[in-house]
């Protein structure tokens, strides 16, 4: 497994799955996974049926759970905070 920084903070992984292919896995930062948690749940706030959203208890993925390379659980809260604090419990969805 090859692993390089990006320009904007990111973890980028290649893994030679065999001699035809590569799976290249990316870790976003906190500030992007905060846009994200905001943007999925003004989209949830946006639907005009009731909406559920589901987070996982440990990790985003397996390669998130504490290995030494994805584990990064400041950007896993600011992920979850942004959705905590842009949700809205059965407001208004007519």
């Amino acid at each position: 497994m090859s692993n390089q920084w990006t320009g904007r903070g990111n973890l980028l992984a290649t893994t030679e799955v065999s001699e035809r292919l590569q799976i290249t896995l990316m870790r976003t930062n906190a500030e992007e996974c905060a846009e994200i948690g905001s943007v999925l749940a003004a989209e949830a706030n946006a639907h005009p049926a009731p909406v559920a959203l589901l987070n996982p208890l440990k990790a985003f993925s397996e390669n998130n759970d504490e290995s030494p390379i994805f584990h990064y659980p400041e950007a896993d809260t600011a992920h979850l905070g942004a959705i905590r604090t842009t949700t809205t419990a059965g407001g208004d969805r007519s």
